[in-house]
């Protein structure tokens, strides 16, 4: 019987992992992608501003509106079309890490990137879109400019063109960009004319990113070097075929930036929003974020507990909880350490590192980061992930079931926070429908104020949301509802100055957990 092919069994394994969410509604951002008109939304935000956010993500706006022209308001359409740019995604990776490492190694990252728990908030929200389309449109582009290091002038086309495509999914894209002028930097390792990625073909166990250190490269019976012979006694850590000449890498380069630009310049002249310098969470700063980011988000990555979980207990004070996820990571990093290492991939394993660490490099400035991110990374990092539970396993059974039992707690953590961003978006749903009929009761130029009376449960992420938090950043759902835009919605406490006090035509309702109550005492 013939293999089943893998993107199959990828896709049944996300099915397997994701389906917990499919049918989950939407809550707090969520909403700002419902549009009054989805007719002028499929072609107006590529011009115009969104009014709901601040970001210009024309591509997101246009699938959701053609989403919205055909089925309304139904998520599952969402949810489906997100988990199937997962699974194009993580079967690119899988042939990746097959041609680079061979077929181990691909099922391991494959697997691991399908399941991994930071994928939760990436592939089971209702707004995200644009974070998986732009890393699989940036990873698109990362392997058209690996292939042009051998010369492929259509590959380094096709490099700059899903470049361009993944700035219009999503900001953070710009990530890419140092990492494909990474790539068309590293010189190519072998003169042997072949193209460093073959489609479809692998390149096998003994392309280790490692070549002869010294004397002529070994010879085939016919006397011809063999595809991988190299003579460079300092090759690069990134296998390749011939590399192209300095001219036209220059080129590919130059038209990466002037993409950028042009990007640019369009974003500056539709929105307002110009990224800066400062204290806020989306604001760029020199410190020790640019530390604490990438072991946040990395630790996220790794771990195999829960990061809403992990929340929890730092909030309870529970430290002995915390004590298995942070053994777990470590297991799991000094497997793949040893595995790169004993299949002497080191080189290629950092190379990948960095590359990953470059797509991140926007937000690693942020003052505020979101697991979210790490999507852009992971795609480069599940590659190393692969090479070293490949090696690390071959022919210890033991070392098998201590990753399987790693991958199986990342799924398990993936499940469980789409079990609670399902509570959350069904608890968004009940309180927008208990909130319309105050909604229609604010005067023109009016406040909604939603006060929540009850504090001091843990907020962490898309996850732990207590309350009336479903609904932060998702206010303008409101105005929607009752078909009018002249009066603003608000989330607030019982201590904000805004109440103190009420000015005529505030509409104030009082919740408690989340739900209006009746006969609580003003604020």
């Amino acid at each position: 019987m013939r293999r089943l092919p893998p993107a199959l069994l990828l896709a049944v394994l996300a099915l397997l992992v994701f389906s917990r969410g499919v049918a989950g509604q939407r809550y707090g951002d969520d909403l700002g992608f419902i549009a009054d008109q989805p007719a002028w939304a499929v072609y107006g935000y590529f011009a115009h501003a969104n009014p709901n956010h601040g970001w210009y993500r024309p591509l997101e706006a246009t699938g959701y509106a053609l989403v919205q022209l055909g089925f309304g308001l139904a998520t599952v359409p969402l949810h489906l079309m997100l988990l199937a740019l997962h699974v194009v995604l993580a079967w690119r990776v899988f042939r990746f890490t097959d041609a680079l490492a061979g077929r181990a190694a691909a099922w391991w990252a494959a697997a691991w990137f399908t399941v991994v728990q930071t994928n939760a908030i990436a592939v089971g929200s209702c707004d995200t879109f644009s974070q998986v389309a732009g890393t699989l449109c940036g990873w698109l582009a990362m392997e058209a400019l690996y292939r042009a290091r051998s010369d492929d002038r259509r590959a380094a086309w096709a490099g700059v063109a899903w470049f361009a495509v993944a700035l219009l999914c999503k900001e953070t894209s710009a990530g890419f960009l140092p990492a494909g002028l990474l790539l068309l930097a590293w010189p190519a390792q072998c003169p042997s004319g072949r193209p460093p990625l073959p489609p479809g073909e692998g390149w096998g166990e003994g392309v280790e990113g490692e070549c002869c250190s010294s004397g002529d490269p070994p010879s085939e019976p016919d006397g011809h070097p063999p595809p991988h012979a190299c003579a460079d006694p300092h090759p690069s850590p990134l296998p390749g075929g011939e590399g192209a000449g300095t001219g036209r890498r220059a080129r590919t380069a130059l038209a990466l930036l002037a993409v950028f630009a042009a990007y640019y310049l369009v974003r500056s002249r539709v929105i307002p929003y110009r990224p800066g310098f400062g204290d806020e969470g989306y604001d760029f700063h020199f410190g020790l974020n640019l530390l604490r980011n990438p072991l946040l988000l990395g630790g996220a990555a790794a771990s195999p507990c829960s990061t809403a979980s992990l929340a929890r207990m730092a909030h309870e004070g529970d430290r002995a909880g915390l004590a298995p996820a942070a053994s777990g990571a470590l297991v799991l990093l000094t497997l793949v350490a040893a595995g790169c290492r004993q299949t002497r991939r080191a080189r290629l394993a950092a190379a990948l590192l960095l590359l990953a660490l470059t797509a991140l490099s926007p937000v690693l400035l942020l003052n505020h980061v979101s697991e979210l991110y790490i999507y852009n990374a992971l795609p480069a990092a599940v590659v190393v992930v692969g090479m070293g539970l490949a090696g690390a396993t071959a022919g210890r059974r033991w070392a098998v079931a201590v990753s399987l039992a790693l991958l199986l707690a990342h799924a398990a953590g993936t499940v469980s926070k789409l079990g609670l961003m399902v509570d959350n978006g069904a608890r968004a749903t009940a309180l927008l429908a208990e909130l319309e009929g105050p909604a229609r009761q604010v005067p023109p130029g009016g406040r909604l104020l939603l006060v929540e009376l009850a504090q001091g449960e843990p907020k962490y992420s898309v996850y732990l949301l207590p309350g009336a938090e479903v609904l932060r950043h998702g206010l303008m759902r409101l105005p929607q509802m009752v078909g009018r835009h002249d009066f603003e919605a608000r989330l607030t406490d019982a201590g904000d100055p805004i109440l103190h006090p009420p000015r005529a035509g505030d509409v104030v309702v009082r919740l408690a957990h989340g739900r209006p109550i009746t006969g609580a005492p003003g604020p």
